[in-house]
């Protein structure tokens, strides 16, 4: 799981327009007792029950190192706000909650957290006796608004992929990326498509990988984007199909790639029932989105 996510599911689970700089700055006091402060205030409405608020956050120790930051997620995170017969609870256990709750578009400001209020806070936390999280909020919209917005942006961003992906097709097929096609395993074709020079995943590390998934003729079958985020793999574990675990190493983070994978190195003689026939043979196109050195996942 990605360290922001992973530390705002944390903050959330473990405690059951005039724009204009603050001048102060002062500290101030959540009604459940959190120090805060603001960076920037604006004029605006608070969210109210139901609606969704839109953020960005790092985490900030005692000492300034920032030991995590939202920017570097695939998805912004977000809040929605409880309803009125469960917020009083949620907000006097949850710090991140009770600010955003204090705040409106474009606001920017922290929360300051002793680590002992953590159930299980995570090893880098133990340096220092409160962790700041510094919020940026970007929007409030009604849940309708927020899946209306999502599922335009979601269909543009599979609109752009699938051109992409079918343009890679098209020159592979073609014969015009032979040039950087090497052969894995003497089955598994490879094709880097645009390179990044990037990291790369080894064994046992994250890859996350976007995809669509192309017979031989060129019809796609699957693809990462209708999920809104992409298919998140340990490398070398055998937990997808081989040609994936062959392949996927080789491809720096933030590259395409073609992958063509025999039946055998795919789905086999039975196929997979409802989508993939028996003893297909399959084009990948993928981008790796991000790649979690071993540091990062033991954490």
């Amino acid at each position: 799981m990605n360290h922001s996510i992973k530390y705002i599911i944390l903050l959330l689970v473990s405690f059951v327009a005039c724009k204009q700089q603050n001048p102060q700055s002062e500290m101030l006091r959540l009604p459940n007792g959190y120090d805060y402060k603001f960076h920037t205030q604006n004029e605006g409405l608070k969210p109210r029950s139901g609606q969704v608020v839109s953020i960005d956050f790092d985490i900030i120790d005692d000492f300034r190192n920032i030991l995590s930051d939202s920017r570097k997620a695939n998805i912004r995170p977000t809040i929605q706000i409880p309803d009125i017969s469960s917020r009083d609870l949620q907000t006097s256990r949850n710090p991140l909650l009770a600010l955003v709750e204090q705040m409106t578009s474009g606001d920017s400001a922290s929360v300051f957290v002793p680590v002992d209020s953590l159930s299980t806070p995570p090893t880098e936390f133990l340096q220092s006796k409160r962790v700041e999280y510094r919020v940026k909020l970007y929007s409030i919209e009604t849940q309708k608004e927020y899946m209306n917005r999502i599922g335009s942006e979601q269909q543009r961003s599979m609109d752009e992929s699938l051109s992409e992906a079918s343009e890679a097709l098209e020159m592979y097929q073609s014969g015009k990326l032979d040039d950087v096609t090497v052969e894995k395993n003497g089955e598994v074709k490879l094709a880097i498509v645009k390179n990044t020079n990037g990291v790369k995943a080894d064994y046992d590390e994250l890859a996350f990988v976007h995809y669509y998934g192309f017979f031989k003729d060129g019809s796609s079958f699957d693809n990462s984007y209708k999920l809104g985020k992409p298919y998140a793999m340990r490398v070398g574990l055998g937990r997808v199909i081989q040609g994936w675990d062959v392949a996927i190493p080789d491809i720096p983070e933030g590259a395409t790639a073609i992958i063509d994978i025999p039946y055998q190195m795919a789905y086999g003689n039975g196929g997979k029932q409802g989508s993939i026939p028996p003893k297909s043979d399959l084009i990948f196109w993928v981008k790796i989105e991000k790649v979690e050195k071993s540091k990062e996942a033991d954490n």
